[in-house]
Parts: C-alpha cells; structure tokens; sequence
C-alpha cells in the first residue's frame, strides 16, 4: 500500500452521497428556520440498547431552546417516524439498522416489533426542515 500523501482519493475529495438530483436541487434553495425541532427515536428495551436512555437525557438538556419529539418503543412506528420526519431538522436514531447488501436501498434502521424505515423510505420523502440526522 501506497503511503504516499496524495496517491490515494481520499487524499483529495470527500465521499458523498446525493440520492437524486432533486435532492440536491433542493439543498440548493435557501431555507430560512424559524423553530429547531428534534426528533428522537429511542428502543432500548425493544433493542436492547440500555445506553440509549442515557443520550434521550442528554438530548432533554435542550428542550429549552428546542422543540423535542420523542418515539420511543411502541411509539416507534414506521408511520409516526416517517410523520414526524416531515416535520423536524435533526433526528436522532437509537436503535439497530439492518444492512441489504443484495439490495442496499432496502437497508435501514429496526423500529417497533421488528418494522423498517428503510433508505428508500427516507429517499422518497419530502424533509423541507431537514438539515442533519444522526
């Protein structure tokens, strides 16, 4: 291997990833924010993540500045994530993902009994407040 500064692409770009160009046509209008709404999603019982409780009280430290939604557990459907999606600028996941290698845009994060908000899921929606999910 090559250790050489700059005989690697990653010496000189950033891999990123657009879905479709009019994603990025959209990223490209000028949005103006008038309220910070998170979106919390949190199975840590269902996903037997315990720490997960531990960042839904980090993430409560700012609900005097913004506005916080939380799914958690049964709360967690595919529908209500998707809902509440539309409607946030941040979202923070603490659950499992589930990879398709086979096919990839059907990979995605486990939600509630075992459902999936799959990349082609959070690719067909429409996020006017979106700027960062976690």
């Amino acid at each position: 291997m090559d250790k050489t500064p700059g005989s690697k692409l990653t010496d000189f770009a950033i891999s990123s990833y657009v879905p479709s160009l009019s994603t990025l046509s959209h990223c490209q209008q000028p949005r103006i924010f008038t309220e910070v709404k998170l979106l919390s999603v949190a199975l840590s019982l269902e996903s037997g993540l315990p720490e997960s409780n531990n960042e839904l009280l980090a993430i409560q430290k700012f609900q005097d500045s913004i506005t916080i939604t939380q799914l958690l557990e049964k709360e967690a459907t595919r529908t209500n994530v998707m809902k509440a999606m539309k409607e946030c600028s941040f979202v923070h996941f603490a659950c499992h993902g589930e990879q398709d290698s086979q096919n990839p845009t059907q990979s995605g994060l486990l939600l509630t009994g075992g459902t999936k908000l799959t990349l082609n899921d959070i690719i067909m929606l429409k996020l006017p407040h979106a700027q960062l999910a976690f």
